[in-house]
């Protein structure tokens, strides 16, 4: 959800990152309450994933429906033909795949940290939440940037384009180690325990 809602949000002029964000803010603040207070574990920690992605969709179908005047959410106003689904389909397989592997991946990261106890996931679970939304700044910065590269390259003005490129690279690596530094703060207590 989060590469459509993405794409979509960049299509009408909405801000993607507030639904990925709210996603995983959602996340973050059910993970302890349904892995702890609620005892349910590894299932809770999957429970608050799927209902963070449900905010995602939600947003997103919000986002549509509010502001754009030319795309619609109703199932009747649907007519795509054969060839195009297939079309559609072989383009969102190919997204697809690295979020189902994902997924899969923190299945198996939730199973192994179930013999620590539920803290631990739940510790986990947040900590990579929390680099996730440093990590979807970094793509707004790049997209961002893109139209000032090509007007600097297309000008042929190579300092400032070297300039943007140096600035917006130290500005990924400092959000980047930042995060990486306050998730492992964060998880590494817990996990340590």
């Amino acid at each position: 959800s989060g590469i459509a809602s993405g794409t979509l949000h960049r299509i009408i002029g909405g801000i993607f990152t507030i639904s990925t964000i709210g996603g995983a803010v959602v996340n973050i603040m059910l993970d302890p309450i349904l892995i702890s207070v609620a005892g349910l574990g590894a299932a809770g920690a999957a429970i608050a994933t799927v209902i963070g992605y449900g905010f995602t969709v939600l947003y997103s179908l919000f986002i549509v429906k509010k502001k754009s005047s030319w795309l619609s959410v109703s199932v009747k106003e649907i007519s795509i033909s054969g060839t195009f689904q297939w079309q559609i389909l072989s383009v969102g397989l190919a997204a697809t795949v690295p979020n189902i592997m994902q997924s899969f991946g923190v299945v198996f990261l939730n199973q192994a940290l179930l013999p620590y106890g539920n803290d631990k996931i739940a510790a986990m679970g947040i900590a990579i939440k929390i680099s996730l939304i440093v990590l979807m700044i970094i793509p707004g910065l790049t997209f961002g940037g893109q139209p000032l590269f090509g007007y600097y390259f297309g000008s042929r003005n190579r300092d400032c384009l070297q300039l943007q490129v140096v600035s917006m690279v130290l500005v990924g690596l400092i959000m980047l180690a930042t995060i990486l530094f306050q998730s492992v703060g964060m998880a590494l207590p817990a996990l340590l325990q």
